[in-house]
């Protein structure tokens, strides 16, 4: 399992009363042919699947045309990263040229404005 870069995505999302903003450490793994048990957190992630290329592909193509459901954010990541990713996944010097641990790369509305974080006032609790 590698880690390759971390990501800010904002969605509000038409579908629900909540979008989110958050900031994503994203990883890439190769894993044994027969898949591997994962434990995801079911507050977080609905389904999981192991696909190649062409399933991934195939899955945005379908989510594009309304046919299957994917965050608004791995859409976006998936499209700038992945597939160049996907290109050098065997060769790990190849693919840990892509790392970059200073960036973080903005997606969704917040890509239109700089992250700021803004420092408590000197009078403020912080809890």
């Amino acid at each position: 399992i590698h880690y390759l870069a971390r990501a800010a995505a904002d969605s509000p999302d038409e579908r629900v009363e909540f979008g989110e903003h958050e900031i994503d450490y994203l990883f890439v793994a190769r894993v044994p042919a027969g898949g591997m048990l994962m434990v995801p957190n079911a507050n977080e992630v609905s389904a999981t699947r192991f696909v190649d290329e062409a399933g991934m592909r195939k899955m945005l193509a379908q989510a594009r045309k309304g046919e299957l459901r994917l965050t608004p954010w791995f859409e976006m990541i998936a499209e700038e990263f992945l597939f160049r990713w996907w290109t050098d996944l065997h060769d790990r010097p190849k693919l840990l040229a892509h790392r970059d641990v200073d960036s973080i790369f903005r997606f969704g509305e917040c890509a239109a404005e700089p992250m700021q974080v803004e420092p408590p006032e000197s009078n403020s609790v912080v809890s």
